[in-house]
């Protein structure tokens, strides 16, 4: 297997970026809304973990679409309609630019409540934002609006996937996945 894409065929370092990235939002959207419900000791040690989570979710996303601006992307499989590719860049793009923006938006409602972020509890991330009530209030809407929007696509994703899967049978899942 390469470990660069081809015209054919994703590498195996694109693969592992996928494949890690939605373990990781699998990961963040269970400890987010757990939050709701938690309090004290508890509810502090999972914030922190849900706050680290996002940092670590917002590089990999960079370098994720640094390695996918140096690389070809494969050439789309079967014979979709324009609009239907036009749709999956449209969806790509829309789910990269909303995990970055999902970060941001949790970084800044975190540091306008007076939050020190820390990843893993090493490093301490430099505020960006004053304290305030009313900055955190609209970031911790939009954190939330965001992540239903970025579920929804996730969602129209996997059913696409699906679709090219057992509609089409064109390969398009295959070839993400490993041992092709």
């Amino acid at each position: 297997m390469n470990l660069r894409n081809t015209p054919q065929a994703y590498g195996l370092i694109s693969k592992l970026f996928h494949w890690i990235t939605v373990l990781m939002i699998m990961l963040a959207i269970p400890l987010g809304i757990s939050l709701d419900r938690m309090q004290g000791q508890q509810a502090i040690i999972v914030t922190t973990m849900h706050q680290s989570w996002g940092l670590l979710i917002f590089g990999f996303v960079t370098l994720r679409l640094i390695w996918r601006l140096l690389n070809p992307q494969p050439e789309v499989l079967g014979d979709n309609p324009a609009w239907m590719n036009s749709a999956a860049r449209l969806v790509h793009r829309l789910v990269y630019g909303l995990i970055l923006l999902q970060a941001i938006a949790g970084l800044v409602m975190s540091q306008a409540d007076g939050d020190t972020l820390m990843l893993a509890r090493i490093w301490k991330i430099p505020a960006i934002v004053p304290e305030s009530e009313t900055l955190h209030r609209i970031w911790h809407e939009a954190h939330e609006t965001i992540w239903m929007l970025l579920l929804a696509l996730i969602i129209g994703h996997i059913c696409a996937t699906l679709h090219h899967h057992f509609g089409a049978r064109d390969g398009t899942l295959k070839r993400m996945w490993f041992g092709r």
